[in-house]
């Protein structure tokens, strides 16, 4: 594990223990193992096509347009190319697809509906390997496989994963400022456990003036990045791939002044989350924006999500603009579908939330029961953690305004609001030209729209 502070003395070697103790797969021995589906050249010249459990994923470097062309397995009857705004027209011929795409780019082939095992493209513009004049707090990791265990970070360090490198291991970074983590590698955390120290394959504890650009991040049951008790962070091109439950996105916990901008996340829980926990407790979230990212939220969590930790004064201050998700899954059973949506808010603690802006996002396909859940009821206050006293109060939600929002597919149009208080719970939301498969809300006739405790709902 790259470490930002003395780590438990034993450290190093729980790390070893956790590789070696792992089953042995392609995902958890350290080597970038083909996929024995899908082959693929990028402007002729045959690219690497990377095995995971949760999708086969290819990294072509490029300068601009290229034609890719895909063989799979078996014959092939249709295929599609998500996010459906760059309209990729695919030719098929038997086994083989062809088709171009734009450039730098985060796609997902998806071949005769199947949604187990999609063909991830995640194309990176073509540059120089840095050369730094001054090489003093520079680590840089080119080629080859490389163990975290041995790397400690320091505040003013930059670390570079060059696109063929690959870094077994978790990267936390614990009371620094000025560190950059940047370059198109791979970090390989696949062996964290989602119950112990090690759950998360990047996290910013006590951070301050931290860059990320570029890594792809492989995770199982382990959240992918957390930004907690953090300030002044930027976070761009970080592309998140996990397929076990428990493995979030991108979590802001109790941290303000955050970016985060042309991500890539496909997992199996909350995408992008908004929260504050312990040993965040306390701490607002304010001052947030997330901006052109591709979502893929799995069969647990949702696609965008405030809570459910929210042990605050306030979530404040916070954008979402310019995001594609490409599927919202259903899980197969359990009482959790009904707290499943394509954009939810769960307040179960004490945070006010206030001035969110959710603009421009399309989901392009929602399997779950609903495609918009904001409430101030559910459930964590009723496991016995507070005092009696606490358990009589939840949080506020206001001045909520969400604009160009459009559902493409849906399972069902459903909208559920509910505050858990009383009337002003939940006040001054605003609807501006959203869309379910193509028709305004106000006009859907079949719309279930769900409304408890909530004040100055608008529509228009």
């Amino acid at each position: 594990m790259i470490t930002s502070h003395l780590p438990p003395l034993d450290a190093p070697q729980h790390f070893a223990r956790a590789l070696s103790s792992a089953p042995a797969s392609p995902e958890t021995t350290g080597q970038a193992a083909e996929s024995p589906v899908y082959r693929v050249t990028v402007n002729g010249v045959a690219a690497e096509v990377i095995h995971t459990a949760a999708a086969a994923i290819v990294r072509p470097l490029v300068a601009g347009p290229a034609h890719v062309v895909v063989t799979h397995h078996r014959r092939v009857a249709t295929a599609i190319v998500r996010p459906l705004r760059h309209k990729i027209a695919v030719d098929i011929a038997g086994c083989t697809l062809s088709f171009r795409i734009p450039g730098a780019c985060h796609l997902s082939v998806e071949i005769d509906g199947d949604l187990a095992y999609p063909l991830l493209i995640l194309a990176e513009q073509e540059t120089e390997t840095p050369e730094p004049a001054n090489t003093a707090g520079v680590i840089l990791l080119l080629e080859g496989t490389h163990d975290a265990g041995g790397l400690e970070l320091k505040s003013g360090n930059v670390l570079y994963l060059g696109h063929g490198a690959r870094l077994q291991g978790y990267i936390h970074l614990r009371g620094l400022k000025d560190v950059s983590i940047l370059g198109s590698g791979i970090l390989d955390a696949v062996a964290a456990d989602e119950s112990g120290p090690n759950n998360t394959a990047i996290l910013l504890d006590n951070c301050e003036n931290i860059l990320i650009d570029g890594p792809l991040a492989f995770m199982r049951g382990a959240w992918g990045c957390i930004v907690r008790r953090s300030r002044n962070v930027v976070i761009r091109n970080l592309k998140l791939v996990g397929h076990e439950k428990c493995s979030d996105g991108i979590d802001v916990d109790g941290s303000h002044r955050v970016k985060v901008s042309r991500c890539f996340i496909k997992n199996n829980d909350d995408c992008l989350c908004i929260k504050s926990a312990p040993p965040a407790k306390g701490a607002s979230v304010a001052d947030i924006e997330f901006s052109h990212c591709t979502l893929w939220n799995g069969q647990a969590g949702n696609g965008i999500e405030f809570g459910y930790e929210s042990q605050t004064d306030s979530f404040r201050n916070i954008t979402f603009r310019d995001i594609d998700i490409i599927h919202v899954e259903s899980e197969a059973s359990g009482g959790w579908i009904d707290r499943l949506a394509g954009l939810s808010m769960h307040i179960t603690h004490d945070a006010h939330v206030e001035n969110i802006l959710f603009e421009n996002i399309t989901l392009e396909d929602v399997q779950v029961p609903k495609i918009i859940q904001f409430t101030t009821f559910h459930y964590y206050r009723e496991h016995g953690w507070f005092s009696p006293a606490d358990r009589l109060a939840r949080g506020k939600i206001s001045n909520v305004r969400l604009r160009n929002i459009h559902f493409l597919k849906v399972a069902e149009p459903r909208i559920h609001i509910e505050g858990f208080n009383g009337p002003d719970d939940i006040e001054n939301i605003s609807f501006e030209n959203v869309t379910v498969e193509g028709i305004n809300i106000l006009h859907r006739t079949d719309l279930v729209l769900e409304v408890i405790n909530t004040k100055n709902l608008h529509i228009e």
